[in-house]
């Protein structure tokens, strides 16, 4: 039995085929880090990229809080965009068509 507090992982992806879950954040996040997200796609020449940032809030600055990227994929997924586990669903196929 884990202590009282103690935090257990029991998977160390958080990929959605591995059961992982999506929470759209797109109203919440910090300006700051939406721009780090656009100059590392753009620094590694994509137009189009999945940005994976890890921080504790990602409604405070990474300038503030801390934060980092640890992957910038060339081939993101669209599904948890489009269906979310939590959050308002974003037709992110339809503005890479537009683009």
């Amino acid at each position: 039995m884990p202590e009282a507090g103690e935090t257990v992982y029991l998977r160390s992806t958080g990929n959605l085929s591995t059961g992982g879950t999506a929470v759209d954040v797109t109203d919440v996040m910090h300006p700051d880090n939406r721009e780090m997200a656009v100059r590392a796609a753009a620094a590694v020449g994509l137009d189009v990229a999945g940005v994976d940032f890890l921080t504790d809030d990602i409604s405070q600055s990474h300038k503030e809080l801390g934060g980092a990227i640890c992957e910038v994929n060339a081939a993101p997924g669209f599904r948890m965009h489009a269906y979310p586990s939590e959050g308002q669903p974003r037709d992110v196929a339809g503005a890479v068509m537009d683009m």
